[in-house]
């Protein structure tokens, strides 16, 4: 019965430690949001559970959860709460009014552009705008978001007002370390269980 205990105990210090990063990724798909930007299909929301921004490429006929009902995603404005609905979203780690220069095009929504000194390639929420050509500069509210598998820590952000047309950045992966990770937090709770089952099983030696 002991032995059981402590295995079953191995096996709930394993489970935890898989599933924690799991959920908490996945948590901000059904907290309330509040709209920050929206343009086209493409949306930019702030979790009010968690305080951090996620962005969302979707189409504008797609419909969310507001307080008056199901939206369709043409229809949503800055400062509306959306309660459900959104998921696939990833997260926002700057966002910045800046002057683009146009460095090539790849229509209909990818261009790459020089801001300050370094060349990012673009995507456009309502698609590259018409007339644009090699060596304009382009007024952009450029939101960056994060590659899947990214383990930085995050940290909420303070969008400015709108202002341009909006487009977002992939980051390259800029994952840290194991060491940068949470991973020693998982295993210093697996090994807080094992103690416990290794108490309990003294206790019942001694009793």
């Amino acid at each position: 019965m002991t032995r059981l205990f402590s295995v079953s105990a191995c096996k709930l210090a394993v489970t935890a430690a898989i599933a924690f990063p799991l959920l908490a990724a996945a948590a901000h798909a059904e907290d309330t949001a509040t709209v920050v930007y929206v343009s086209g299909g493409q949306v930019v929301v702030k979790n009010m559970k968690n305080e951090l921004d996620y962005g969302y490429m979707l189409g504008a006929g797609d419909k969310v959860k507001t307080a008056a009902g199901d939206v369709a995603v043409s229809g949503l404005k800055a400062g509306m709460t959306i309660t459900g609905g959104l998921t696939g979203g990833k997260v926002v780690d700057d966002a910045s009014v800046v002057k683009a220069k146009v460095i090539s095009l790849s229509p209909p929504n990818k261009m790459v552009v020089k801001v300050e000194d370094d060349s990012k390639e673009i995507t456009m929420a309502e698609g590259v705008p018409a007339g644009t050509k090699v060596g304009d500069t382009v007024d952009l509210t450029l939101v960056s978001i994060r590659t899947d598998g990214d383990n930085r820590p995050m940290n909420a952000v303070k969008a400015p007002e709108l202002s341009g047309k909006l487009a977002f950045y992939q980051q390259p992966n800029l994952e840290q370390p194991d060491s940068g990770t949470n991973l020693p937090t998982y295993g210093l709770l697996g090994g807080l269980l094992l103690a416990v089952g290794y108490t309990l099983k003294a206790k019942r030696r001694n009793a």
